[in-house]
């Protein structure tokens, strides 16, 4: 069984737009299994790119930065959605991938940058002067990535960003690695160090992802609806979900 997936999907992908089918398909499968499956602790990344697309919408923001770009999945699934995307890798190989992937006229708008994260996100941060989403992936996760002189580089990245003038939105992927160990520290005092360096923002975790927002209660848009607080865009972002795949 496995053999004959394997000659089908490489059949599939000397079709581009037969591949592009078969992604469409194949993520709002895995989606769609992961809510019947009472939506256990790690979701797809389909699910993911939604939350993305989701507040990028809800604060009108057209500048997706992000760390750790792996193979330029979440970059490739967002590349209509900003106006600039900017995705920092650290490791060799899987930035010549990536840079290579983008590497074309439809993908102008998008910005490959080879580095430690930690290195080049205060030197990046200088040239923006706009609120911008981060989607915070970058960490060493066994063979095939790299890692700079820790684990993780969260905590410096998270300073930096917190720091600048503009009020940004930070996504951080994989909640459950906040566990204390391993450079990550725990969300008890990830959530302490954030609300008392920066009480203006709000912090949660919802489906393994961490947001840390812009500490406002304003009415935002979202799906021709006027919705307050944050949480209720989340509300409505979830129940959109089952609705929305087949979009």
């Amino acid at each position: 069984m496995k053999l004959i997936k394997k000659y089908i999907k490489k059949y599939i992908k000397k079709d581009s737009n037969l591949y592009l089918f078969y992604i469409w398909l194949r993520d709002r499968w895995l989606a769609v299994n992961w809510l019947l499956k009472g939506r256990p602790i790690s979701p797809p990344h389909f699910i993911k790119q939604r939350v993305v697309q989701t507040y990028a919408q809800t604060y009108s923001l057209a500048t997706l930065v992000e760390t750790g770009t792996y193979l330029g999945d979440m970059v490739f699934a967002m590349r209509t959605h900003f106006r600039r995307i900017i995705s920092i890798e650290i490791d060799d190989n899987l930035y010549r991938l990536s840079n290579a992937r983008f590497h074309s006229r439809l993908y102008e708008h998008v910005r490959i940058i080879h580095g430690d994260s930690s290195v080049v996100l205060p030197e990046l941060l200088s040239e923006l002067q706009e609120p911008c989403l981060f989607w915070l992936d970058g960490h060493f996760s066994g063979e095939g990535t790299s890692r700079g002189q820790t684990k993780t580089p969260i905590l410096d990245e998270l300073y930096t960003i917190l720091t600048h003038p503009f009020s940004h939105v930070i996504l951080i992927d994989d909640a459950h690695e906040f566990s204390g160990e391993g450079d990550y520290p725990s969300l008890d005092n990830l959530f302490a160090v954030v609300t008392r360096l920066f009480p203006t923002r709000k912090m949660m975790v919802i489906d393994n992802v961490i947001r840390i927002l812009p500490g406002r209660d304003s009415t935002y848009s979202l799906g021709g609806k006027s919705v307050t607080p944050v949480l209720e865009v989340e509300k409505i972002h979830r129940d959109q979900w089952l609705r929305g795949f087949l979009r």
